[in-house]
């Protein structure tokens, strides 16, 4: 039988699939001039993401594409197989932070993985975080997470229906419950503690209707203080001569020097220091955006 099923899935696969009929896509006349060259850009108004124009024609291009899938005979095999292939627990290495592990663990069913904590001195585990009750349809997830180096707070990061845009929250290990603290228009970033709260990159705030769309630029590095609000974070760096460069931080485990890393594509950064107990500048440590630089220690 399994023979004759392989056999199948090759003669099914063989088969070529019928022509498909494309919605028209409608071209306009956008033009830009580039040093001097106009350079046309027909298919600009798709960029909207949110006019009706736009939706319209993604829900034209997903009947067709549904259409053509709903088709394939040995298609629910597929899923069938990969979902019996994909439903076991599997759980993340956990994580010391002062008295506190913590640690994710997914059943293979679930939309996402669920975050746990447990006391070292009574091993009695329970839910820090479940990311599959932030939303009905699954669609917000929990993006990253950073715990204090106490364990005494986790930072998490959420996403919505996928986007790069980060919403972060704190929650308080003890009672598992939020503060009040939220922080928006964050992409792109990690978070480094110290003892009192966190160095974050983020963005201005987008204009309305282009947050999905908008260019991402002058991202700039703060701090946040626990129990403050947002409008309160201290500006730590920012570049308006470089509107590309992106920004993390890191703090060393005595909490006396500031790295600073620099980036400006997917690989490659600069390394610039800072200490935290004198009022000095940043001192440049690599200035070479083609080597890939981290502080290990002192």
């Amino acid at each position: 039988m399994a023979g004759l099923s392989a056999l199948f899935l090759i003669q099914s696969c063989q088969k070529k699939p019928g022509r498909l009929s494309y919605p028209a896509t409608v071209q306009s006349d956008s033009t830009d001039v580039y040093y001097g060259t106009q350079v046309a850009d027909p298919y600009r108004w798709l960029e909207d993401d949110n006019s009706e124009e736009t939706k319209k024609w993604v829900q034209a291009q997903n009947a067709v594409t549904n259409n053509y899938l709903a088709k394939i005979p040995f298609r629910d095999a597929i899923k069938e197989r990969l979902t019996s292939v994909w439903a076991y627990t599997r759980q993340s290495a956990p994580t010391q932070k002062g008295n506190y592990l913590f640690y994710s663990r997914h059943d293979g069913i679930q939309n996402h993985a669920v975050y746990y904590v447990k006391n070292v001195t009574d091993s009695i585990e329970r839910v820090l975080i479940d990311p599959n009750l932030l939303s009905e349809d699954g669609t917000t997830s929990v993006a990253a997470t950073s715990i204090s180096p106490d364990g005494q707070y986790m930072a998490y990061a959420i996403s919505e229906g996928g986007s790069d845009w980060r919403e972060v929250f704190i929650r308080e290990v003890e009672t598992g419950s939020d503060l009040d603290d939220h922080l928006q228009y964050i992409k792109f970033s990690d978070f480094s503690w110290d003892a009192q709260g966190f160095y974050y990159g983020r963005y201005d705030q987008p204009a309305k209707g282009s947050e999905l769309s908008g260019s991402n630029e002058y991202q700039k590095l703060f701090y946040h203080k626990l129990g403050t609000p947002q409008s309160e974070d201290r500006l730590v760096y920012e570049d308006q001569q470089n509107p590309r460069h992106m920004f993390s931080a890191e703090v060393d485990d005595e909490f006396r020097y500031l790295m600073l890393y620099t980036s400006q594509s997917t690989h490659g950064n600069t390394l610039s220091i800072k200490n935290l107990n004198a009022n000095g500048d940043w001192q440049l440590a690599d200035p070479d955006f083609n080597t890939e630089t981290t502080f290990i220690g002192r």
